[in-house]
């Protein structure tokens, strides 16, 4: 295993977030600088496997690089007057990186409260020390476990928090559902020298809506879209709800956890746990290890329009 450090380092947004805010540079936050402590990895994935088997309420998640630079800059520029319009950086990466539309300083602004009341429903979060993330996480989900990011991860780990899966009824949130629903099907040839990574469980799937990367979904605003996924989510009998859906997916997580269940907001590597194959992960000190003739690459009719415009095409 790499150390801690160099998978922080390898993260994407965490540049990003130093130009967007347009000022000197902050560091990144130290672990004291959380003001309480972050788990080691075994203890983590203990911590996850615990929330799983209890069957409580709950929500494991991490946030989003870009829509922590959104938060970032709106609390230092737009609370109070005269107001600065957001980074040219935010604005872009919100829209073609994480699906946010129509994107303007006004709606921004209105994504904000959102997104800061999913972070308040967090009870263990992966953190990967992001310029303002101990912020947040100090101010907004106080009493939240913290974990590394990488520790949301199930494959990293001897013993994965996926194996409390099993014999659950699984909703997935995702653009790739039918990748997902291919590759499930061969899951013992995934992961073969770990297969409790990927457990038998009974696995529904809802396509996450894309509206990143040029995509236009049929929706006014992201708002709409949002609400959209949540009705959809409110139709279909779960316990475990994983997601991967831009920056859908943390309110999305939230809503399950309102709604009575468990639910991992994976992000991006969800398609990991399924053994879909992403540029991201293609010379991955580890990940790419894992690769093997099971693992495919996204269908076509899943590859956006400019796929090529999210980090060169980095889930593809």
């Amino acid at each position: 295993m790499s150390t801690l450090r160099h998978r922080i380092a390898g993260l994407p947004g965490v540049p990003a977030a130093r130009r967007a805010l347009g000022v000197a540079p902050p560091r990144r936050p130290r672990p004291a600088d959380y003001h309480r402590p972050i788990r080691e990895p075994a203890d983590s994935c203990s911590v996850i496997r615990d929330v799983l088997r209890r069957g409580e309420p709950a929500l494991i998640a991490r946030m989003g690089g870009f829509e922590l630079e959104c938060l970032m800059h709106h609390r230092r520029a737009r609370r109070r007057l005269p107001r600065r319009p957001y980074p040219e950086h935010t604005v872009r990466v919100m829209g073609t990186n994480a699906g946010y539309f129509p994107v303007s300083d006004e709606t921004l602004d209105a994504f904000v409260p959102v997104y800061l009341d999913a972070i308040s429903a967090v009870d263990v979060m992966g953190v990967w020390f992001n310029i303002g993330e101990e912020l947040v996480v100090r101010k907004v989900c106080p009493r939240a476990e913290l974990v590394p990011l990488w520790c949301i991860e199930p494959y990293y780990h001897e013993l994965p928090w996926s194996c409390e899966l099993e014999g659950r009824r699984v909703l997935v949130v995702h653009p790739m559902t039918e990748s997902i629903t291919a590759q499930y099907a061969r899951r013992e040839l995934l992961f073969p020298e770990s297969p409790d990574v990927l457990p038998p469980f009974e696995l529904l799937l809802l396509p996450a809506v894309q509206s990143a990367a040029g995509e236009q979904p049929p929706f006014r605003d992201w708002f709409a879209a949002l609400a959209s996924m949540k009705a959809a989510m409110d139709e279909l009998d779960y316990e475990v709800c994983i997601i991967g859906a831009g920056a859908y997916g943390l309110p999305l997580a939230a809503h399950a956890k309102r709604r009575g269940r468990v639910a991992v907001h994976m992000g991006g590597a969800t398609q990991i746990l399924f053994g879909i194959k992403g540029r991201r992960w293609d010379e991955h000190a580890e990940i790419s290890r894992l690769y093997n003739d099971a693992w495919v690459r996204p269908r076509p009719c899943e590859v956006p329009r400019d796929a090529a415009a999210v980090e060169g095409g980095c889930y593809w």
